[in-house]
């Protein structure tokens, strides 16, 4: 598939008469916009050349947009046809294999030009290899190839054709952070477990009654709750500081722990109310209901991560959660669990870490620090 074939394409065939050609690339801007909508989120067109992708991104509100195509005459089809706007964008001329990308520098990588062009297993590995390295944890890649009644050839080359089982091949990518995520739910349950087993002991986090008033719960209640409770917390904040829960309502409680705002939030809701804790460990959901119990009090907590909520749609009138979320690898799915359980109407109230910049590979590749 080298650059000269290429360069004939564009330099022979109107741009707008290639067989590939779409005046608006709807399907795709659907999907970028489904997966990312920070409109500075670094995005990357593969093999773009002179599709109008770049526009409807640019159009959309996108403002960190980059284009690789083999062929430079494609892209100056594009450059020429966005006048002005083309200096906004940053321009790649080469192949994917080849071309320079910084390690973790895109929020989502596009595709739907030259992935069904790699016949090769080698070139297909050494594809994967390459989107591995440029997108960063938690980012996204779209790519979109023949299906398994498309044609064998495109532009006089064979392409490899795929069902949608098949999965273009790519698991790897979306897998590559699966062996360090199995790692990060060991050390999440030996941390936390650790801390409501010895809570006297010497953590890099504040936690028990120290950390509790440093985040404004109030002295009634750290006086009120179960002396274990208060003295396993290990939040970041106070989620009850606007969760303004009523009597009655039915609170899920993501990332339980030891059951501290399991307990504050069953005084709230009351015994018409219903408290509901999901945490991994199930020994912390057991702790949690002995702590709610002794309170007389009623809380049912089930083992679970937030990447998949074990409980129904619509049936959660709040969430609340503390220091949680921040530790999963695929935020914007616990994102959607929690929507998905909500009740309409329903409200969240989340105390969690945020990053006011991109973390260090050696921070993303270190579990302790992630799992605190």
């Amino acid at each position: 598939m080298g650059q000269d074939h290429w360069e004939r394409i564009y330099r022979t065939n109107d741009p707008t008469q290639v067989s590939w050609y779409q005046p608006e690339p709807q399907l795709s801007l659907d999907l970028i916009r489904r997966v990312v909508s920070d409109y500075e989120a670094p995005i990357i067109d593969v093999g773009g050349g002179a599709s109008a992708l770049v526009d409807g991104l640019l159009n959309a509100g996108y403002r960190n947009v980059t284009v690789l195509d083999l062929a430079p005459s494609a892209l100056a089809i594009a450059r020429r046809r966005l006048g002005s706007r083309a200096g906004r964008v940053e321009w790649l001329a080469g192949s994917v294999f080849d071309v320079r990308l910084h390690p973790s520098a895109y929020a989502v990588w596009h595709d739907r030009a030259v992935f069904h062009f790699l016949t090769d297993p080698a070139d297909r590995a050494r594809y994967v290899d390459q989107a591995r390295r440029a997108v960063r944890p938690n980012g996204h890649v779209i790519v979109a190839s023949f299906g398994p009644d498309g044609p064998t050839r495109c532009s006089g080359l064979d392409v490899v054709r795929y069902s949608p089982e098949a999965r273009l091949g790519m698991t790897d990518v979306a897998g590559a952070q699966a062996p360090l995520e199995a790692v990060l739910k060991d050390e999440i349950l030996r941390m936390y477990q650790e801390v409501a087993d010895q809570p006297e002991g010497t953590f890099h986090f504040y936690h028990g009654r120290e950390a509790a008033t440093l985040f404004g719960y109030s002295t009634e209640w750290l006086d009120r709750a179960p002396a274990g409770a208060v003295a396993s917390f290990a939040g970041v904040g106070n989620p009850h500081a606007r969760s303004h829960l009523k009597a009655g309502e039915t609170v899920l409680d993501l990332g339980s722990g030891a059951g501290l705002d399991a307990v504050i939030a069953a005084w709230q809701v009351g015994p018409a109310g219903r408290v509901i804790g999901v945490d991994l460990n199930p020994a912390m959901c057991v702790k949690a209901q002995a702590h709610v119990a002794t309170t007389g009090m009623q809380m049912e907590c089930r083992e679970g991560g937030m990447e998949n909520i074990p409980v129904p749609d619509g049936t959660v009138d709040v969430v609340i959660s503390n220091g949680v979320i921040n530790l999963s690898f695929r935020k914007r799915r616990v994102v959607e669990e929690v929507f998905r359980v909500l009740r309409p109407g329903g409200r969240i109230s989340i105390t969690d870490i945020v990053s006011a910049k991109q973390l260090s590979q050696s921070i993303v590749n270190d579990p302790k620090l992630w799992a605190s």
